[in-house]
């Protein structure tokens, strides 16, 4: 992650600045892409703590991608809700998860392993 992510940084930094991407209204390029960077480093955390619970579930790697996709979504919502709240949409999103092919129980152990998110 690290040179790739540090070059990728610098690029989006150079093209907020040469204004072929849009700066969020009340922000700097410079402030931007260090947000940006951190939501990057963010999602790399949350996909290896993801990755190791699936291994040590003995999940098939050929499903990581979807299981990684609902723990992105969780982080997510870990950022902006909390208590009673966060349970009810991490309940919605196991429901909505598990519709799409995915296993209850690793969606749970998800949960509450890598996010401490109780929703039994």
């Amino acid at each position: 992650m690290g040179h790739n992510l540090e070059d990728a940084s610098l690029k989006y930094e150079r093209a907020l600045i040469a204004g072929a991407a849009r700066v969020a209204v009340g922000s700097t390029p410079a402030e931007q892409a260090r947000r940006w960077r951190q939501g990057v480093e963010r999602n790399c955390e949350t996909s290896r703590l993801v990755r190791a619970l699936l291994t040590q579930l003995g999940v098939p790697r050929l499903l990581f991608v979807n299981y990684i996709g609902f723990g992105l979504q969780l982080d997510k919502h870990t950022r902006r809700y909390s208590g009673a709240t966060l349970q009810m949409l991490a309940r919605e999103l196991v429901v909505q998860w598990a519709a799409r092919g995915l296993t209850p129980s690793v969606l749970r152990a998800i949960c509450r392993q890598a996010f401490d998110v109780s929703i039994e």
